[in-house]
């Protein structure tokens, strides 16, 4: 890449990120895929900047609920990152266990999982981020779509003390989200059986949607929605 070309590409990087936070998706991906097809093009080799450009798309897929384009994007960064001799991929492994999981593919969804745990394990805890925690959200949504409750109750609550507890210096609001995410499906789980709880539930993760994402994002939404419903049943 030309030093002209490789600046344009971190600021579109850049500016994708940005609109990313503001929850404008349509515009982070309507910056990002020229950027994919200026590497086919000029026939580039890959580099890091398109593998960051992968990781974003494949989780803003996952985000917007687009399951196979997701899997489709974070495979793809997993290949620019052994050819690029990139170890550490925790964060894409998450969102594509996730992916397969909610577009069914739960065998593969728990190997993905199994082999994140193990590489984990290898991890200086101080470094671990949230990753442990979100691991555990992911193993805990694929017990609840195994209809296995007492597992998956348990594993949420897991999940958010390991977000409480965990170092998350440096990760923005993703320990909230994180809580947020788990008492958002403690509250759809327990729907139905434990009303209270569902209803305290949603109501905990509805503020924090609204403080980190906003009172227009997905999340927040159908958690008012939810509450709305526990109000009239």
């Amino acid at each position: 890449l030309s030093t002209s070309n490789s600046n344009s590409i971190i600021l579109s990087i850049d500016e994708a990120k940005v609109a990313i936070l503001l929850a404008e998706y349509k515009k982070a991906i309507a910056t990002l895929i020229p950027i994919i097809e200026h590497f086919k093009k000029q026939d580039l080799p890959p580099s890091s900047g398109l593998y960051d450009v992968y990781v974003m798309l494949g989780m803003i897929a996952l985000t917007i609920e687009d399951y196979k384009k997701s899997i489709e994007y974070y495979e793809e960064s997993l290949r620019i990152a052994k050819k690029l001799e990139y170890k550490a991929n925790y964060e894409v492994c998450i969102g594509l266990a996730r992916a397969y999981l909610y577009n069914g593919d739960i065998e593969k969804s728990k190997i993905i999982t199994d082999c994140l745990y193990l590489d984990l394990k290898e991890v200086d805890r101080d470094n671990r981020g949230t990753y442990f925690a979100e691991m555990y959200y992911n193993i805990a949504c694929r017990y609840l779509v195994q209809e296995n409750m007492e597992q998956a109750e348990i594993y949420f609550l897991y999940a958010i003390e390991q977000f409480k507890t965990r170092s998350i210096y440096g990760y923005g609001n993703r320990g909230e989200v994180g809580i947020a995410r788990c008492q958002y499906q403690l509250g759809n789980m327990l729907w139905g059986q434990r009303m209270e709880d569902a209803k305290n539930y949603y109501c905990k993760a509805l503020e924090i949607f609204k403080a980190c994402l906003g009172n227009e994002h997905i999340e927040t939404i159908r958690c008012k929605e939810m509450i709305g419903r526990c109000k009239k049943s």
